[in-house]
């Protein structure tokens, strides 16, 4: 057998074995479909996030976890803007402490997030006047940081 012969031989060969489809330039076979996309994981902040939060936290029977969460959604509510979801949380932390700390860190959020009218309505409500004096201090001067 002649060289000329056995290349069309062997090209036919090379294509039957690694499949005789188009090739883009990056090499994938330009026929071959694409992954399907998968979806960007849900933000802890966002609203459908939110409220299966809420509801999950409204189901803990262990009182002490129940108010964690309640607390750490609170937060998360603020920095998502959602003073709804922040003052029904706050209202299920039986804890005086906890409630105030996070009703703190829930006005600084709000403020970040551009619910400055919702975050001095929540800093209002601020129990103890020095630390409310200082955080009404800190949104007279747009100043939300913690």
């Amino acid at each position: 057998m002649r060289l000329s012969c056995a290349l069309p031989i062997l090209a036919c060969a090379v294509l039957a074995v690694t499949g005789c489809s188009r090739s883009s330039p990056t090499g994938v076979p330009a026929s071959s479909p694409k992954p399907p996309a998968t979806p960007p994981p849900k933000s802890s902040t966002s609203l459908s996030s939110l409220a299966t939060r809420l509801a999950a936290s409204k189901e803990l029977a262990d009182a002490n976890q129940r108010q964690s969460a309640f607390a750490q959604l609170a937060v998360d509510a603020a920095v998502a803007g959602d003073a709804g979801v922040v003052k029904e949380c706050l209202d299920q932390v039986p804890d005086a402490n906890l409630r105030e700390n996070t009703k703190i860190k829930a006005v600084l959020k709000l403020g970040q997030a551009g619910k400055t009218d919702e975050s001095l309505s929540l800093a209002k409500t601020i129990s103890d006047a020095n630390i409310r004096e200082r955080i009404m201090n800190k949104i007279a001067r747009g100043d939300y940081s913690e």
